[in-house]
């Protein structure tokens, strides 16, 4: 038959003073504790939630480099022009420039107007206008051109997109081709 020998739990006697001053320490342990995880709440509420963060609503800048391509429509005086390019611009990484644009030959210097996309590698597009002047051509069919251009929205990361800023470029006519810089600022919704 086994035997079993129980003894009772004693905890060691404090004195009483003791008693107190462990619990004085223990309140104030409690309340500093207290107060870190109260001063961790307020910082982590004060902290920028990224999904409404104004970052994401402020102009960033762009720049878009393109050789091109171009095709007659319409001959002048209203000329009217059909123009591609392959480049870069700054959100969009390798991009496709496409554009419909009309020149106003009868008067000097030539103004230009016309739409335009730009459609990056995934898909994205933005979307616009421009509005400028282009020389005549010279003896040589060469012509530069400069003005302002607006993005209205897109696709993708630009669908509600907005943003603006200059463009110039030179071309020659005789052998259609080209190149055009955008350089200007976007804002993404």
């Amino acid at each position: 038959m086994k035997r079993t020998i129980s003894m009772p739990l004693v905890w060691p006697a404090l004195p009483v003073s003791r008693c107190r001053e462990q619990s004085g320490s223990i309140r104030k342990y409690r309340r500093l504790i207290t107060l870190i995880m109260a001063i961790a709440v307020i910082a982590a509420g004060c902290k920028d939630d990224p999904a409404s963060s104004d970052e994401e609503n402020k102009p960033v800048s762009f720049e878009a480099n393109f050789q091109t391509a171009f095709t007659f429509l319409a001959p002048p005086p209203m000329i009217e022009l059909q123009i591609t390019g392959n480049g870069t611009a700054t959100l969009l990484g390798t991009t496709v420039f496409n554009s419909l644009s009309t020149v106003n030959g009868t008067v000097v210097p030539n103004i230009q107007i016309g739409s335009m996309e730009l459609t990056g590698a995934n898909g994205d597009k933005a979307t616009g206008s421009f509005e400028g002047e282009a020389t005549p051509p010279d003896a040589n069919g060469n012509v530069t051109f400069s003005g302002n251009y607006t993005i209205t929205g897109g696709t993708g990361s630009f669908n509600g997109a907005s943003g603006s800023g200059t463009y110039s470029g030179s071309a020659n006519i005789g052998i259609g081709t080209g190149q055009l810089t955008f350089t200007g600022t976007v804002t993404l919704p």
